[in-house]
């Protein structure tokens, strides 16, 4: 339980810092707070579920078109970053923290 806890909590504060980041200097962004992170929580959320539930799918998937086993996890984990990028870019541009005008 503690592992669990640790993790929850270093998650946490790292989407916390992540957040004001990604907003004022990567977004430039002057989305209302108030607006922006039930969003953003939303976006954490749907991410850390895919993050945790494709590499099961993938390892299968690049197991059974004969990829080796010993570069199966390398290439599960460069997919799962791909899809996390795809997802996470266009929603945090565009819906969550769209640009200053």
């Amino acid at each position: 339980m503690a592992g669990f806890l640790s993790f929850l909590t270093a998650t946490a504060l790292a989407q916390t810092v992540n957040f004001f980041v990604q907003k004022q200097f990567v977004f430039k962004s002057n989305a209302a707070f108030k607006d922006a992170v039930p969003k953003y929580i939303i976006l954490a959320i749907v991410l850390i579920i895919v993050s945790a539930a494709l590499p099961a799918y993938s390892q299968k998937f690049f197991g059974d078109i004969g990829v080796s086993a010993n570069f199966v996890p390398t290439l599960a984990n460069a997919l799962n970053i791909i899809v996390q990028v795809v997802i996470s870019y266009p929603a945090m541009k565009f819906i969550v923290m769209p640009e200053k005008k």
